[in-house]
């Protein structure tokens, strides 16, 4: 498992250059393997603990306090917040592992200004790359959802992208780290967990390999999603016109370009005008 996690920094850069780091932690496993882990590689730099309380559980409390406990027994600061997820669904009318991700994603990236610090590790693993592969697909998506999590992105690192569940449960078990179970994670009201526990064990009778053929479909994807952005980036800066403040292209340069290009270089648009900095895809 070591191994794998630190080829996958080095190769793709998720730590050059940081000195300081936050460690998404719920106190299961994966984060708990992943918090182990860093520290010990890499306890020279400046190392954070970050919890969201989803107070969806009875067992949310304790969970808590067991992150709590395991920052202080290693030294390091932890930062906890309490939100209220089922508000937040029915407030926002999406279910609750929509406003969930949504509600992590946006206290990692305040703590990160607040701290600061430059990048934040999650502990997502190669059966969750698969999962979010086979959602995406199931959802028709298109290049962007098939190439799903990547190792490196927006200040989000993801070290053990290409570490297995099974690796990462064989670590606990070696290095004697206890952790706390989320029953949620068997309940089949969620996605995510019809797909773990059904769904994918029935496309293993057609591939044994289906994990692997998932996360390499989204390592593909991913490289042909980056070629075709970095493209429809060239064909932003060759079309574009400024008149004033707004932006205008030719549009009879632009019916010859590919549709999929097309289609990118309205989303650089719609995103230039909606920010100063530079357009982002």
């Amino acid at each position: 498992m070591e191994k794998k996690a630190r080829r996958l920094v080095e190769r793709e850069g998720i730590l050059t250059g940081v000195k300081s780091l936050l460690l998404a932690v719920s106190g299961g496993a994966d984060s708990i393997a992943l918090a182990d882990w860093v520290t010990r590689e890499y306890g020279h730099l400046q190392i954070a603990l970050a919890h969201l309380n989803h107070g969806l559980r009875r067992a949310a409390a304790a969970e808590e306090a067991f992150v709590r406990d395991f920052g202080r027994e290693r030294g390091l600061p932890v930062y906890v917040q309490k939100t209220d997820i089922a508000q937040a669904a029915k407030e926002n009318k999406i279910g609750l592992e929509e406003a969930g991700r949504l509600a992590r994603y946006g206290y990692f990236r305040r703590l990160m200004r607040d701290i600061p610090a430059q990048v934040v590790l999650t502990a997502h693993h190669r059966d969750d790359q698969a999962e979010t592969v086979l959602a995406n697909l199931l959802r028709g998506s298109g290049l962007e959802g098939l190439a799903a999590m990547e190792p490196i992105a927006c200040g989000l690192g993801r070290p053990f992208l290409e570490v297995t569940k099974e690796e990462i449960l064989a670590s606990c078990a070696e290095r004697g780290l206890r952790y706390m179970e989320d029953e949620s994670n068997q309940d089949p009201a969620f996605l995510r967990n019809r797909l773990r526990h059904r769904l994918l064990p029935e496309l293993e009778h057609y591939n044994p390999q289906i994990r692997e053929a998932l996360c390499r479909l989204a390592a593909i994807c991913r490289e042909d999603n980056g070629a075709l952005n970095e493209a429809a980036l060239e064909l932003f800066s060759a079309l574009r016109k400024e008149e004033g403040a707004e932006l205008a292209f030719d549009l009879e340069a632009l019916s010859y370009a590919p549709a999929a290009l097309q289609s990118r270089l309205v989303r650089i648009t719609r995103r230039r005008r909606s920010a100063s900095s530079a357009p982002r895809l």
